[in-house]
Formats: structure tokens, C-alpha cells, sequence
């Protein structure tokens, strides 16, 4: 077999519910894409016009497959997995920085202890037995 290249994308920008700009957003919101992510897919899929893709896999989330659809466009089959959802945000999922800053206090900041969200899962969680 031939070498292969693996392209890691995020999803472009979503559609955050009016007057927010910036939320803690993990599996149980799924939003589309916003007007700017939507240009930003765009751009994206033109970057990707020249490399030949076999197939593009996703999120079965709505802002990682709108942005999975741009990039493959008509050149490759398009892929859901369920294992690349987003991490399980717990009780931080919808929040804004500003209500994650007021209501966790110990997990922000300098004094910040770190960890996973409260009911959510961490970086690590389950990874081995995904991979």
C-alpha cells in the first residue's frame, strides 16, 4: 500500500443562539453552521480542490457535516461516525464563558484545578477503547 495523508479538520464556526458569541459547545447542542462558517467551509473545500481525496469522515453533529460536505463536494464519499462526536460537556454544554466563569469558579482562572465538566467526560475519556 501507498502512503497516506490524513487531513484533522474542526468544523467551521456554528450558528450560536442570538447574542452569543462564544459558548461551551459539546454533543448536545447541535448546531448548523452560521452565514461565516458557511463562507469559511467554502474557502476550506477550495483549499482542498487539488488534493485528491478518497473519502471524508464526520461527526454526526450538523456543524461537522455541513463543513465535511463542502470539503468533499461531489469528489468522495462522505462518512458518519458516531465516534467522532464531540466530548460530552455535562453540565457546561450551552453555557456561555461568562456563566461557566460565574457558576465554576474553581475550574477557571489562575487557581484553576482543571479536570472534566461536571456529568461531562475529559479529553481522555473513553479514547482508548475508540481508538
Amino acid at each position: 500500500m501507498g502512503e497516506k495523508t490524513i487531513y484533522l479538520i474542526r468544523h467551521a464556526h456554528p450558528a450560536f443562539p442570538d447574542g452569543v458569541e462564544k459558548m461551551c459547545l459539546g454533543r448536545k447542542h447541535d448546531l448548523p453552521l452560521s452565514t461565516l462558517g458557511l463562507q469559511q467551509a467554502t474557502a476550506l473545500a477550495e483549499r482542498f480542490t487539488s488534493v485528491p481525496l478518497e473519502a471524508v469522515y464526520t461527526s454526526p453533529l450538523q456543524r461537522a457535516h455541513q463543513t465535511a460536505q463542502a470539503v468533499a463536494g461531489n469528489a468522495c464519499p462522505i462518512f458518519i461516525l458516531d465516534d467522532l462526536i464531540e466530548l460530552d460537556g455535562g453540565e457546561w454544554d450551552g453555557l456561555t464563558y461568562d456563566q461557566l466563569h460565574e457558576r465554576y469558579p474553581e475550574s477557571f482562572g489562575p487557581n484553576a484545578r482543571g479536570g472534566c465538566p461536571p456529568g461531562g467526560e475529559s479529553d481522555g475519556d473513553g479514547l482508548a477503547e475508540r481508538i
